[in-house]
């Protein structure tokens, strides 16, 4: 029968995608498995295959089997391509095959593939290749641990066998995963805190009893909770953590338990506020607040009330203690749920599996945890861990210290913790799945002002995708507090409503250079977010040392700062101040054991800026004096008459340790190398004529590392 040319072109076509989808495919590069490998390993452990022969390795840690099981790796067959839209393959898949009932593992295996030059050549950036995995239904791409472009070698890890190959998922890919993970992440911030809500509980109870003497008013402890944990400051206090700033974490729930407790206590009823205020009142001299916080109150003024509250809590609570331990153990508990292998745990109890490919290794129902847990394994393993880690940590002991019967309990306690959450996060998917397209548009708007560029605006080189997403993330963080808003389509200040739009143009502002945090400040100004400052002069006036206000200085190392006084700062943050000679002080210090000595100032100055926001910065100064001192009369008459100076550095940073920190003083830690000039006049000996008789010598002296830290107090006029 004769055909015709489109019927030749319409079957030559569908031979073509059955080949495509089936393995055929001769894009994909190959493993050297011309024979399927086959090894015996137990609980010893061991490795399978070779890089340089076979194009990929196993490495079996110890105790990933528990009895001797026969591994074979070959070529997988009939395998399904992905969908183009998500990825797509690098290599022919290979199956890894094990002989048991379940296919999951108690350590993870370490899965070693060789890569081919093709394969890097046509790679952008190093972060584009993965690992893939076929879960029965679909392919799944796998996180690296290694990815090692010199060596050409890629790494990742897995608890269980199936089909594997190398990778390259697209890039929206893995922004639809980012944004689902960040979904979770932020339903589990916002849902799941216990840690950090019970330090929190403890820490308000404290001040109620310690600072206000109130004690036993559950239900004002519990109001004070509600309006602090529903704070997004409150929920977004993690990222100092995440970004080491674990004092600045710790403060800020200091200051926000001070305006949580004063706003709660103005707000209620004349006769509930009033009778609570009588009874600080009657304890304002037996508590550590005093008679200053208690007028406050009393008087209406809040602002003050807050302020001397929250410095208190700052000065009488060992809270970067506290608030580490409940950080370190929240930080776990959001980890967690980036695992991929405990999302893969939640999926499985969400959907059940059903697939001649076991999902992640697991043949379980939907809904049914105990086998769910049974099956884990290895991820059951670190789950126990982390559970023992934490409760160790809290009592503040080695885990090693704790008893066989507090561990079982730790561990039934841990699966039943983990089943709950299993279970309000099933509870909570259309929560999860509008966060998600909320993340989506926000990621959107990133893409679309070039922020998810490489080499663009702070996306360097060694940065993948994901590390810059969650660097954007943060800084979304940063915005919503600044403009005390919420992510809408809109942009409306006065709603508190902030578009990811306007998100992404901040950010982009925040990244352009040096000035992008002052352009930030400016344009979120004009955007009406932030109120102008008002016209103000900043004058620095000197108050005292480290440790020490309102104090003249004894000695002569203190008196950098007393002659660098007064200051004056631009509306820039810069200053240049030059001071003239004449300014004279007397000193407790002596060189001749005397009354003390006399500096004169003859020059200075200090050239510099500081950030006005967060009062940090940095100067160069110079400053130049006489230190002058004479006692006795006569053959007994001595003086030094020495010409100083010092040239340096100063750092500045707002004051750290009290009473300073109380004052809102600013340090200026002054260090540099100081030189004396020195003209010692006294008596000295003549052995040629055996008397004694008036002389001035002269040397010099000098100090590489010399200097203060000077406290100033703020003037604003």
């Amino acid at each position: 029968m004769k055909r015709s040319i489109g019927t030749i072109l319409v079957f030559t076509m569908i031979l073509s995608f059955l080949v495509g989808c089936s393995g055929g495919s001769s894009t994909l590069s190959s493993f050297n498995l011309d024979k399927p490998i086959e090894s015996i390993s137990d609980e010893r452990g061991g490795i399978i295959g070779s890089l340089d022969t076979n194009g990929i390795q196993l490495e079996v840690g110890e105790n990933a089997l528990t009895k001797q099981q026969n591994i074979v790796v070959r070529k997988a067959t009939d395998f399904k391509l992905p969908d183009k839209k998500q990825g797509i393959l690098l290599s022919e898949p290979i199956e890894l095959f094990i002989d048991q009932e379940i296919k999951r593992f108690d350590a993870p295996i370490i899965i070693k593939m060789s890569l081919t030059d093709d394969e890097i050549k046509g790679l952008k950036n190093e972060d584009e290749i993965w690992g893939a995995y076929f879960n029965g239904v679909n392919w799944e791409y796998i996180r690296p641990t290694t990815r090692d472009i010199v060596n050409k070698v890629l790494i990742f890890e897995t608890y269980h066998f199936s089909w594997f190959s190398k990778a390259k998922p697209t890039k929206d890919q893995i922004l639809n995963n980012f944004a689902q993970q960040k979904a979770v992440e932020q339903w589990n911030n916002n849902n799941n805190n216990n840690v950090t809500k019970k330090e929190t509980e403890s820490l308000i109870k404290e001040i109620l009893k310690n600072q206000l003497g109130i004690d036993s008013n559950p239900t004002l402890v519990e109001d004070i909770l509600v309006e602090m944990v529903k704070d997004d400051t409150y929920i977004s206090l993690l990222n100092d953590y995440a970004e080491g700033n674990v004092e600045g974490y710790a403060q800020t729930v200091a200051m926000m338990a001070g305006e949580k407790i004063v706003d709660i206590i103005k707000n209620y009823p004349e006769n509930v506020s009033g009778k609570i205020l009588e009874g600080v009142m009657e304890h304002s001299s037996k508590i550590g607040t005093g008679i200053q916080m208690a007028t406050y109150l009393a008087s209406g003024e809040y602002t003050n009330a807050m302020k001397a509250l929250s410095e208190e809590i700052i000065g009488n609570y060992p809270l970067l203690a506290m608030f580490k331990t409940a950080a370190e153990i929240t930080e776990r508990q959001i980890a967690r749920w980036k695992d991929q292998e405990l999302e893969a745990a939640y999926q499985v109890y969400r959907n059940g599996v059903e697939s001649s490919v076991p999902f992640w290794g697991y043949s379980v129902e939907k809904g049914d945890f105990n086998s769910l847990w049974d099956q884990m394994r290895g991820i059951q393993t670190k789950v126990l861990s982390d559970a023992i880690k934490d409760h160790a940590a809290r009592l503040g002991v080695s885990p090693d210290s704790l008893g066989e019967k507090v561990l079982e309990n730790i561990r039934e306690q841990a699966k039943r913790d983990l089943e709950d959450e299993f279970k309000k996060r099933f509870a909570s998917e259309a929560e999860i799945e509008r966060q998600k397209q909320e993340n989506l548009k926000l990621i959107e708007a990133y893409n679309s002002a070039n922020l998810l560029e490489k080499y663009r605006l702070g996306y360097t080189e060694n940065t993948d995708l994901e590390l810059r997403l969650e660097r954007l993330f943060r800084i979304k963080d940063m915005i919503l507090k600044d403009t005390n808003a919420r992510i809408t389509n809109n942009d409306l200040p006065d709603n508190k409503e902030i578009s990811p739009k306007t998100i992404a143009l901040l950010t982009t502002i925040w990244y352009t250079g040096e000035d992008g945090k002052e352009e930030y400040r400016q344009k979120l100004i004009e955007l009406g977010y932030l109120d102008p400052e008002p016209e103000t002069t900043l004058m620095f006036k000197y108050n005292g040392v480290a440790s020490h206000v309102d104090y003249t200085p004894e000695y002569e190392y203190e008196i950098i700062g007393y002659f660098l006084s007064d200051i004056s700062v631009g509306e820039d943050g810069n200053f240049s101040q030059s001071f003239g000679s004449g300014k004279s002080l007397k000193l407790g210090e002596s060189w001749l054991f005397a009354s003390g000595a006399t500096v004169t100032l003859e020059s200075g100055s200090i050239q510099g800026k500081v950030d006005l926001n967060t009062m940090r910065g940095s100067a160069t100064v110079e400053l130049k004096w006489k230190f002058f001192e004479e006692t006795g009369s006569g053959l007994e008459y001595q003086k030094y008459d020495i010409k100083r100076s010092f040239k340096g550095e100063a750092t500045i940073e707002p004051a750290y340790s009290e009473p300073n920190k109380s004052r809102d003083h600013v340090y200026f830690g002054y260090y540099g190398t100081s030189i004396w000039d020195i003209a010692y006049t006294g008596k000295e000996y003549d052995p040629e004529k055996q008397e004694y008789f008036i002389n001035t010598s002269h040397f010099k002296e000098e100090n590489a590392e010399w200097g203060i830290t000077a406290s100033y107090e703020k003037i604003m006029e």
